[in-house]
């Protein structure tokens, strides 16, 4: 268990910790994802994702006496160096073997460690956090992975129902768009699900399985209206 403060402090020391240490806790925290086995192939997401989630509430932390207005400030820097090599561009400074030998993750830890020195070691409660309960995530693997099974389920339950629909409307595809807006928002939610996994390393099979007939109903619509445009100018 900790506060705010600790576990935001805890997020920066472990940016700030040489590679085989970071290896080591991402580690121990897939463990109860690998049985125990290495977790390289989660990548290094977890590092940054625990800190950005800390970072996230420092403006409520300043609002109660957690962090000062100088640590904000540090902080944003690491935050800033940070979002410079996060998106798809960036992937191989996120895969394991970047901790070793890509020279920016050095930056990082750099960047870190002087941060960590102006963040002194302790708990820092306030009101808002004798309120609470603040700690870590369960103890079988970091919170948000847990729930990746779950979010393949929505993706097959969302292709489903996607698939089932195009059936039963197979032959009503010049009724009113009610049908084109119900499968835009099987789209819609598909592509929500896609979104919220993709920085998690889960597996891209599954996206890519279910696309197709989520994705089939619209793009039929949308061809068939096309033809009836183009007969339309071509009359």
């Amino acid at each position: 268990m900790g506060t705010r403060y600790t576990m935001l402090r805890e997020a920066v020391a472990n940016l700030a910790a040489s590679a085989e240490a970071q290896v080591s806790y991402l580690d121990s925290s897939f463990s109860g994802l690998t049985g125990g086995k290495s977790a390289e192939a989660y990548g290094n997401f977890e590092l940054a994702m625990e800190f950005d989630d800390s970072f996230v509430a420092v403006g409520h932390m300043l609002e109660f006496g957690e962090v000062s207005q100088d640590e904000i400030d540090a902080l944003q820097t690491l935050d800033e160096l940070l979002s410079c090599w996060s998106g798809p561009s960036n992937e191989d400074f996120w895969v394991r073997e970047a901790l070793f030998e890509d020279p920016r993750w050095q930056a990082i830890r750099s960047r870190a460690a002087e941060v960590l020195a102006l963040l002194p070691d302790e708990a820092r409660e306030s009101d808002y956090t004798r309120s609470l309960t603040v700690g870590k995530p369960a103890t079988n693997g970091p919170f948000r992975y847990r729930y990746v099974p779950t979010m393949r389920a929505f993706l097959i339950v969302i292709a489903a129902l996607a698939f089932a629909f195009d059936v039963m409307t197979v032959s009503t595809l010049i009724d009113p768009p009610v049908i084109f807006a119900i499968e835009m928002a099987c789209v819609v939610g598909w592509a929500m699900v896609i979104w919220r996994v993709r920085p998690l390393a889960a597996v891209p099979w599954i996206g890519l399985a279910t696309g197709p007939f989520v994705l089939y109903g619209p793009l039929r619509w949308l061809l068939f209206n096309w033809c009836l445009l183009v007969g339309q100018c071509v009359a």
